[in-house]
């Protein structure tokens, strides 16, 4: 484990580089470490993305807890007023605390709508499926929530 934690920690120095000035800074384990303790993956970024990051189209801030009808409050204390907000939630959903009082969540917290498609009027979800080929599955349901959102322009008032 310690071996191969080193190489790609290697490789992502070299391929991706040091984001830290960006707001996020490295890992504080390895991939294969993280993965036993926690039982999930590293997430992946492309290099599309790390470019917008790098660029400042993609700003990465702070945990959002709660949204309102024009932004998102972070857990920073900050707050950011948005047009269109992709929340990475990383491996522990958060969504109960976020959007739990909308009805859109199951019994165990996750999506009951998680094609791609409206979970809410203007609400999609993207990526909370388990299967193999995740990756390009997931890119798919994406394209699919990105010409949903691209059909209905108009802003969708968020509940307080």
């Amino acid at each position: 484990m310690p071996v191969v934690d080193a190489m790609l920690a290697r490789m992502q120095r070299l391929t991706v580089g040091d984001l830290t000035a960006h707001g996020l800074p490295p890992a504080p384990e390895g991939a294969i470490a993280a993965l036993m303790a926690r039982g999930a993956g590293t997430a992946i970024v492309d290099r599309g993305t790390v470019e917008a990051i790098r660029d400042g189209s993609i700003r990465v801030v702070a945990a959002v807890t709660g949204l309102d009808a024009t932004g998102a409050r972070l857990a920073d204390g900050g707050r950011v007023e948005v047009d269109d907000l992709v929340l990475a939630t990383g491996f522990g959903t958060a969504l109960p605390e976020l959007v739990g009082h909308l009805g859109v969540l199951d019994d165990r917290g996750m999506p009951r709508v998680a094609d791609g498609g409206e979970a809410a009027p203007g609400l999609r979800f993207v990526g909370y499926v388990y299967r193999p080929g995740l990756t390009g599955y997931v890119g798919r349901l994406a394209r699919t929530a990105a010409r949903g959102i691209a059909r209905d322009p108009e802003p969708v008032p968020v509940p307080a």
